[in-house]
């Protein structure tokens, strides 16, 4: 009775331990070259990411009459919530020694059904400037702008749209590490 029981356990234990590395070779993949264990799982994960970010990207709007479209893809990070992103709409322009800004503005607009922000900058090209006397020589060439700062999703493109002789440009902004304490007065 006791061979019995042994042998009974040993089977079991067996078939489990079967299990487990059926279980293992069906979702590990193991690249005998570098020796890197990635999961399938993994795989499909980034792969589904990939594919719902293309579908989403499907989603905004393609054209607008008398606008360009621009698409920024972001890179992932891990501090998205300490990151923005600054729009920067133009176009170069002959300008004197003062200070030039584009006037016009950013209008934040919505995919039906999606709830995704895109973004239309509407200008007609007009500009303010400080009025200091410059020399008449003075005049260069210079990217005139307008900005806006949004927050960062790496998850979701930026798509914006600008009159037919603009550019769009961007920066990344980041915060500090760590977040700095105010002294109490």
């Amino acid at each position: 009775m006791k061979k019995q029981n042994i042998v009974i356990g040993i089977l079991i234990l067996a078939i489990i331990l079967m299990g487990y590395l059926c279980y293992l070779k069906g979702n590990k993949v193991i690249d005998n070259n570098s020796q890197n264990i990635t999961t399938q799982t993994e795989n499909k994960v980034v792969k589904n990411q990939n594919e719902m970010y293309a579908q989403d990207k499907e989603a905004f709007p393609k054209t607008l009459e008398g606008y360009k479209r621009y698409v920024i893809d972001l890179d992932a990070l891990s501090n998205e919530d300490k990151v923005e992103v600054e729009l920067i709409a133009g176009l170069n322009k002959e300008v004197d020694c003062n200070i030039h800004m584009l006037m016009g503005d950013f209008e934040t607009r919505t995919v039906e059904g999606y709830g995704f922000d895109y973004y239309v900058f509407n200008s007609n090209g007009d500009t303010a400037s400080t009025l200091m006397g410059c020399p008449d020589d003075s005049k260069t060439t210079q990217f005139v702008s307008k900005s806006m700062k949004i927050r960062y999703n790496s998850k979701l493109p930026v798509v914006v749209f600008a009159p037919e002789n603009f550019e769009v440009k961007y920066n990344i902004w980041s915060a500090g590490a760590k977040d700095l304490s105010a002294n109490q007065d």
